[in-house]
C-alpha cells in the first residue's frame, strides 16, 4: 500500500474495502494485498463525488462486479442512487448511507425460524425458505453458511448476522481467520482437513471478543 498517497480525512468520512482475491490488486493506483483493507477516502485526491462516480461506471463498479473487492465500512452518502443500483450496492456490502433497512453500525442481519437446538453464536445455513439450522463442515448439504446467530427472540426464532462485528465472543485469536468447524454450529481458527470436509471462511478476529463476519458463500470440498 502506498502510504505516501494518504492524507488526513478531516470529515471522518470512510469508504473501506477489502481485496477478496488471492492476488495483489490496484485500487485508485494504490496496491492492496490479498485480504487487505484500504480506506479509499484517505487516498490523496479522492472525494465523495469521485467514489460515487466510480461506483456508477468506473473502477469500483468493475471491481465489485468481478468480485475483486467487498465493502467493509462506509458512511458516504449514497441516498441519491435509484433502488436498483442501491440493491447492487447492498449486495456488495455497502449498507450504510443507502437507506438499507438493516443499516445499524455497519452490520447486516435478518430474522429466521429455527429449531430449538439452535443457540446464540451458532453458525447456521438456510435449510428452506426463512428457516435456518446449525451448519457443519463434514456434510455438503449443510452448506453454505449464511451467518451467525446474534440473538434469539424466542425458542424458534433467530436473528442471524450476515456481515459486521459480532461481539460477545471469547478466546478468539486476534487477526486469525475463522472457519466453519466440523462440530455443528461451531467455528474454529483451524480449517477442516479430512477428505470430504468443507472449508468455508467466516471472517477474522478483531480482538479476543469480536469476530468480524465477512462470509462468502463460496466453499471448498476437500
Amino acid at each position: 500500500m502506498n502510504v505516501f498517497a494518504y492524507r488526513k480525512n478531516p470529515t471522518d468520512i470512510t469508504f473501506v474495502v477489502q481485496n477478496i482475491t488471492t492476488r495483489w490488486i490496484n485500487i485508485f493506483n494504490n496496491p492492496v494485498g490479498p485480504g487487505a483493507y484500504i480506506d479509499l477516502m484517505k487516498i490523496r485526491g479522492i472525494s465523495e463525488e469521485e467514489i460515487k462516480s466510480s461506483l456508477i461506471k468506473g473502477e469500483l463498479y468493475h471491481k465489485f462486479r468481478t468480485k475483486s473487492i467487498k465493502a467493509f465500512q462506509s458512511n458516504v452518502n449514497l441516498m441519491s442512487f435509484d433502488p436498483v443500483f442501491t440493491g447492487f450496492l447492498n449486495r456488495n456490502g455497502i449498507t450504510n448511507g443507502t437507506g438499507n433497512p438493516f443499516e445499524q453500525s455497519g452490520a447486516v442481519s435478518g430474522t429466521y425460524a429455527c429449531s430449538t437446538n439452535v443457540n446464540v453464536n451458532d453458525v447456521v445455513y438456510l435449510t428452506s425458505s426463512d428457516y435456518v439450522d446449525q451448519a457443519y463442515a463434514f456434510e455438503p448439504f449443510a452448506q453454505p453458511v449464511i451467518g451467525v446467530v446474534q440473538s434469539k427472540p424466542s425458542l424458534t426464532q433467530a436473528v442471524v448476522m450476515y456481515y459486521g462485528e459480532l461481539t460477545g465472543q471469547s478466546g478468539l485469536i486476534t487477526t486469525a481467520t475463522y472457519y466453519l468447524d466440523v462440530i455443528p454450529g461451531k467455528y474454529s481458527a483451524t480449517p477442516p482437513s479430512n477428505p470430504g470436509n468443507i472449508v468455508q471462511k467466516l471472517g477474522f478476529a478483531k480482538d479476543a471478543t469480536t469476530l468480524v463476519l465477512l462470509i462468502d458463500r463460496d466453499f471448498v470440498v476437500l
